[in-house]
């Protein structure tokens, strides 16, 4: 993501002991060794990958790398617009002086004993349109892969940052064509590979590796959540606004979970939502990321007399309608009664009424499974961080693969005291994982 810092990396997972070997031919040493060579990597953002090198206000100096190996960083990730230096038709030539440039801060990081990625970075015109710009893609990797074939193990690759838009149809796809392009000239280098919709940690449930390429490292990026870390941002459409500040008992949705909601005012407060529906018909709507399995009832106190619909699968004729009482309640809500006999993706409590209302308190909201146990929708901002690290840890070691947390990092225009503390904290549960 284009951003005004620079994003500081850590490793994740715990990870194996291995050997080294020079030039590219890893022996008796596996992903996992080389992902600990990662361990405390920092980005050079907004160099490379600006259009012109110095355009986004960062031009990378020759003593960087030196500050950098002395505050004990063992890796530098360089973001590079390959496709804003090269021909725009066959044979895609990307141009010397640009090689020179890349080779110059290659050199740099070797001299200095640093590990190096080389990210490519910000090809928008492959998310925009994947199918016109994959044998370009493929071109530039070729040449890229024979440019550098030659260079130590030290010398990471990275396929593509942040695959999205109309990629992500493509991207299981790609992601293979890319490998293999690489491998056709780097049979054994490390390649960071990552998940479509921007490397987004909810995706690697679906991140799709070639079985026999052992020689993978699987990225993510974190940003969670988006309206704190990227508050203000300029490129961001709508920018979410100032003011928004983050701390670790703060209340929040639970991990896997947004507020898609319309209409309707919503806070948080405990294990409790406050709705204020500013019009007729209108909805709090709760959206998890996932399709869920083995849920019974959905439970929760209300406080007022209110006509609600509930519905929690997207067609609206499954939706289930009832009246709360002036008493404070407990209602249990068969899910089979609101579309979810099979499963569910989300959590619709819409006003039924022709008119606004406010004041509703939904209180100890919560998913019944069918084993008796319980999920609350309302946690706090460190659960639910500590929520995402802890799953993409089990999917790490289902799959036997080392995980890397390419990007993480929060725009300067949220207060420094939340900045800080959501850092350490982002930092400390993916160490723990």
């Amino acid at each position: 993501m284009k951003s005004l810092i620079i994003f500081i990396t850590t490793t994740f997972l715990i990870l194996l002991s291995a050997c080294y070997a020079d030039n590219n031919k890893p022996q008796n040493k596996d992903a996992f060794y080389y992902n600990k060579q990662l361990a405390k990597t920092i980005n050079f953002a907004n160099a490379l990958e600006a259009p012109v090198e110095g355009e986004w206000g960062m031009v990378i100096q020759d003593e960087y790398f030196k500050l950098v190996k002395k505050a004990g960083f063992s890796a530098v990730r360089l973001p590079i617009k390959w496709s804003a230096h090269a021909l725009k038709t066959p044979p895609y030539t990307i141009e010397q002086k640009f090689f020179e440039r890349v080779d110059e801060l290659t050199g740099l990081a070797k001299a200095n004993d640093i590990n190096i990625i080389l990210d490519f970075h910000h090809y928008w015109e492959l998310d925009e349109k994947p199918t016109e710009n994959l044998q370009r893609w493929l071109s530039l990797w070729q040449q890229i892969g024979q440019h550098y074939q030659n260079e130590s193990d030290r010398v990471f690759f990275e396929l593509l940052n942040e695959p999205s838009e109309q990629l992500n149809d493509y991207w299981a796809e790609y992601l293979k064509l890319g490998l293999t392009e690489i491998r056709k000239t780097n049979p054994n280098r490390i390649v960071i590979v990552g998940p479509k919709f921007w490397n987004a940690i909810w995706e690697l449930q679906d991140l799709e590796l070639p079985k026999d390429d052992r020689n993978l490292i699987v990225t993510f990026h974190y940003y969670e959540p988006f309206e704190f870390t990227h508050q203000g941002a300029e490129w961001v459409e709508p920018s979410p606004p100032l003011g928004i500040t983050w701390n670790e008992n703060k209340a929040s949705l639970t991990a896997g979970w947004e507020n898609w909601s319309w209409e309707t005012n919503s806070k948080l407060k405990g294990k409790n939502i406050e709705v204020d529906y500013t019009g007729a018909w209108a909805g709090l709507f709760l959206h998890s990321d996932t399709w869920l399995e083995g849920y019974k009832q959905l439970s929760f106190s209300a406080n007022k007399s209110l006509k609600l619909g509930i519905l929690c699968v997207e067609d609206e004729k499954e939706a289930f309608h009832f009246t709360t009482s002036e008493l404070k309640a407990e209602y249990k809500i068969d899910l089979e009664k609101c579309g979810g006999k099979i499963g569910i993706d989300r959590i619709i409590i819409q006003n039924f009424d022709d008119k606004a209302h406010s004041g509703l308190v939904l209180e100890n909201i919560k998913l019944i499974a069918k084993d008796g146990s319980e999920l609350y929708l309302v946690t706090t901002q460190g659960q639910k961080v500590a929520a995402d690290f802890a799953k993409a840890g089990q999917w790490a070691t289902a799959h036997k693969r080392p995980l890397f947390m390419g990007e993480f990092g929060a725009y300067g225009k949220a207060d420094m005291a939340s900045r800080v503390n959501w850092t350490n904290f982002v930092r400390q549960e993916a160490e723990k994982n």
